[in-house]
């Protein structure tokens, strides 16, 4: 995994290029946060990514998956039990195979949280 300094300047732009080169595909992992606020660090590496790649994806994670291990437990996460977040078939396209429920994923982390 690659780490940038604040910028996101040319160094972030050859990292893509050179993994572009290898896969042919970029798949970027980023922040609901740059929805937000387009112009900090998130919104300009999914720039940099849309500019540079013919073919990419970039994964917003929301709710559990973006930070669950230091979120989990706190009231925010109830208003899920009201109101849940809307389930796509985005799971389904990018790995072949159903979104696997939360409760299993918590099963599979428990140690995480003692």
């Amino acid at each position: 995994m690659a780490v940038y300094r604040a910028g996101v300047g040319d160094e972030l732009a050859a990292d893509v290029a050179q993994r572009l080169a290898r896969t042919g595909r970029i798949v970027y992992l980023s922040a609901e946060a740059s929805i937000r606020a387009p112009d900090r660090f998130w919104g300009r590496v999914e720039r940099v990514v849309e500019r540079i790649a013919p073919r990419w994806t970039v994964l917003r994670p929301t709710g559990f998956a973006s930070n669950a291990r230091i979120w989990a437990g706190l009231q925010t996460w109830a208003g899920f039990a009201d109101q849940p977040e809307v389930v796509t078939d985005e799971v389904q396209t990018l790995l072949g195979r159903a979104a696997l429920p939360f409760a299993r994923w918590a099963g599979d982390h428990v140690q995480d949280f003692r």
